[in-house]
């Protein structure tokens, strides 16, 4: 925070050394972050201002209607009623459960002492509403005429005046009627019915209106830019659950709740009944997106199959019967519409904190905004069984709704952030990871055939022992017959010691240098090695190189190894024919081939006999490793030489080996 508040003639003295522009170079995601959070809150604070049409000032009051009865079936019949005795006491919030036709609702005339604000500028009929279709108005004078044609809502407004993105429908009112003609609606709903009216100003209105149009829409923006934002996220991370909740619950969430009320506006020559099955069917869909997407996110705990199974039909009651728009069907299902709807929000409130813990940081975001949301429903649920809750539900539903969207983009701005910058982070630990298994599965293959090579190679030495143990204890064999018999398994158990032993060599790094030996010498020594194992009179040799100690070009130790790999090799599986050995050794190149007269190798194999612990499936009768090809090249290669296969024609196999001088290797002597 000090540098960051530095002067500027300190800042221009202060040396740009390597640890500073690191630190500087480290603190810009840190930087970026802070400004994303910033703008986050900012933008928040802007979305949680309180709206003017939901305070009760001089310029918003709340107006009063009496519901007329449900045998009230016309115009007519309802005008009639009027000015009667009969009307029901009025209400300023009204919650009449579902409805599954038109119901009418009349308000006295409003009279001349109207609040200066509202008669000035000519008064606005706002209806906070839930699950409306369709509302038509009508003057009615006092001897029951009707006084004017009958207006759909938004009629009387623009369109660019119409709240499209909330749940507020509007009237502009004739000041010229309104204060001596009674107001008579008609309200055609798809559920459960909800009013609560409210008479504001036109400056009010139109203030609220723009801020509903700029909080609507920008949530719905962002909502389809959080949406991409975490596409990329959700890809790059693999978690398609969160992918899955993101591309069903924030965007056609929010533009689905949007428009479905909003279909009359758009569609006003389709008959009222034919927008309201389809708002209905809309809002079956992405309330059921919604209950969906909680099933995405959340895990099924890990329990026996019974608890399990019970999870899942508990997830698919809830899909089936909670979304809105279910009661469509027969109203008299409406009580197990709201049952299942309680019973799923009841779920989601326990369950779903449980599994916070186990849910990634992209989860507990969804995971929150899913849990707000139903805690915020609880109201609009219940309202069937608590009437005095309507008003809570209709008015302020809608708002909280907002902030609990605000508090997510919060969280979405502030750790987006850190999720993006850690995705690279991620992709390279995922693919070290999958590198890792490879090798490890790579290594266990190995293994498994180490252990069939040895099994193999050890299990006639132990069995030899064995034999003699028993011919020993039933005095079939004298102790001076048995020591020389376990004499013999033991050197064979020794030159299989000494076979892995001398593999090493191929495990470390070397250099085409100068090094000093006799070559004839070690030709010999590796002849002397093999004794008993080929036969000098099928050996074809040729050694071209100065004799006593001069200057080579590979290690005595890799040469070796080298040799009598080959030499065992050629003699082990070249059958009965000769075999030709052709080395040349210079301070600046060697080259050596081997080639026997066997069988050769079948052309599908000829890529294979370089891997460790392969071998022919035609010699398995043979005791081997598959390890010699494996560690001769390896020694080469360590060297920067190459060793080939090539076949040898009419049959037999040879190897070649290649090796030249590194420019600017090292000298060095080796006895």
């Amino acid at each position: 925070m000090r540098d960051a508040a530095m002067s500027e003639p300190e800042q221009t003295m202060t040396p740009l050394t390597s640890a500073s522009m690191q630190s500087q170079t480290r603190r810009m995601p840190r930087l970026g972050r802070d400004r994303n959070r910033r703008i986050g809150i900012w933008f928040a604070l802007l979305l949680l201002l309180p709206s003017p049409s939901t305070a009760w000032t001089v310029s918003s009051v709340p107006i009063a209607f009496s519901v007329l009865p449900e045998h009230v079936q016309s115009w007519e019949a309802a005008a009639a009623l009027i000015g009667s005795d009969h009307l029901p006491p009025a209400r300023v919030d009204i919650h009449l459960g579902h409805q599954p036709g038109a119901r009418w609702f009349v308000a006295a005339p409003l009279g001349r002492d109207l609040v200066p604000p509202l008669a000035s500028s000519g008064p606005i009929l706002s209806l906070n509403v839930a699950n409306l279709d369709l509302v038509e108005l009508a003057y009615v004078a006092s001897d029951g005429r009707l006084a004017s044609p009958r207006l759909r809502t938004g009629d009387t407004l623009a369109l660019g005046q119409r709240d499209v993105i909330g749940a507020t429908l509007a009237f502009r009112l004739d000041p010229d009627l309104v204060s001596d003609h009674a107001l008579l609606l008609r309200v055609l709903t798809i559920g459960q019915l909800s009013l609560v009216p409210r008479l504001t100003d036109a400056a009010s209105f139109q203030l609220a209106q723009a801020r509903s149009l700029l909080t609507g829409g920008m949530l719905a923006a962002l909502a389809w830019l959080f949406a991409l934002l975490m596409l990329f996220a959700g890809v790059a991370t693999g978690d398609r659950r969160f992918l899955a909740f993101v591309m069903l619950s924030v965007p056609f969430g929010v533009t689905g709740l949007a428009s479905i009320g909003q279909l009359a506006y758009f569609l006003p020559s389709v008959p009222a009944w034919i927008t309201g099955r389809v708002s209905s069917a809309l809002g079956y869909l992405v309330t059921a997106a919604l209950i969906f997407s909680f099933y995405l996110i959340v895990r099924p705990p890990p329990s026996p199959w019974g608890l399990r199974r019970f999870w899942f039909t508990v997830a698919w009651f809830a899909l089936l019967l909670s979304p809105i728009g279910l009661t469509d069907l027969h109203p008299s299902i409406a009580w197990l519409n709201n049952s299942a709807q309680l019973a799923f929000i009841a779920f989601v409130l326990i369950y779903g904190p449980l599994q916070w813990r186990g849910t990634s940081a992209l989860g507990r975001i969804a995971l929150a905004y899913l849990l707000a949301t139903c805690a915020t429903g609880i109201a609009v649920v219940a309202r069937t069984w608590f009437p005095g809750l309507a008003s809570l539900a209709v008015a302020y539903f809608w708002p909280i709704n907002l902030v609990m969207q605000s508090l997510m983009l919060i969280a979405v701005l502030t750790v987006s952030g850190r999720l993006l910058a850690e995705v690279p982070e991620q992709t390279r630990r995922l693919e070290g990871a999958r590198q890792a298994r490879l090798r490890l599965a790579a290594l266990a293959r190995k293994f498994s055939g180490l252990l069939k090579v040895v099994s193999h190679e050890i299990r006639n030495p132990a069995s030899s022992v064995r034999f003699v143990a028993t011919n020993l204890r039933r005095g079939v064999l004298s102790p001076e017959d048995a020591a020389a018999d376990l004499i013999r398994i033991s050197n064979q158990l020794s030159d299989i010691v000494r076979g892995i032993q001398r593999q090493r060599d191929a495990f470390t790094d070397g250099t085409a240098a100068d090094y000093t030996y006799d070559l004839h010498e070690k030709v010999a020594q590796v002849q002397g090695a093999l004794a008993g194992r080929i036969d000098p009179a099928r050996l074809d040799l040729e050694v071209r190189a100065e004799s006593g100690a001069v200057t080579h070009l590979v290690d005595a130790s890799r040469l070796v190894l080298v040799l009598t790999n080959l030499l065992d090799n050629a003699f082990k599986y070249g059958g009965r024919g000769r075999v030709r050995m052709s080395l040349s050794s210079t301070p600046e190149r060697l080259e050596l081939e081997v080639v026997d007269q066997g069988q050769g190798i079948a052309p599908s194999d000829a890529e294979r006999i370089f891997d460790q612990f392969w071998r022919d499936p035609r010699h398995g009768h043979i005791p081997g490793w598959g390890l010699g090809l494996w560690a001769s090249r390896s020694a080469v290669e360590s060297l920067g030489g190459s060793m080939e296969y090539f076949p040898r024609s009419p049959q037999g196999a040879g190897f070649r080996v290649l090796v030249t001088r590194l420019r600017g290797a090292d000298s060095r002597a080796l006895a």
